[in-house]
C-alpha cells in the first residue's frame, strides 16, 4: 500500500519519528481496519529516552 503524505520536515524521512506519529498512525489504523486487524486504543507513546533527549 502506498500513501502519499504532505511534506514533513526538510525531506520527509523523519515522518516515522516521534514528531510524525500523529500523521502516520491514523494511516496505519485505516489499513488495519480495512484488513480486519487489531486497532490501537490510543496513539503510541514517545519512548521516555527519546523524549528526554529532545528536551520534552
Amino acid at each position: 500500500m502506498l500513501v502519499r503524505t504532505p511534506s514533513f520536515g526538510s525531506d520527509g524521512h523523519m515522518l516515522f519519528g516521534a514528531d510524525g506519529t500523529a500523521i502516520w498512525a491514523p494511516i496505519v489504523d485505516r489499513f488495519l481496519k480495512a484488513n480486519d486487524l487489531v486497532l490501537r486504543d490510543k496513539l503510541l507513546d514517545v519512548p521516555v529516552r527519546l523524549a528526554q533527549s529532545r528536551g520534552r
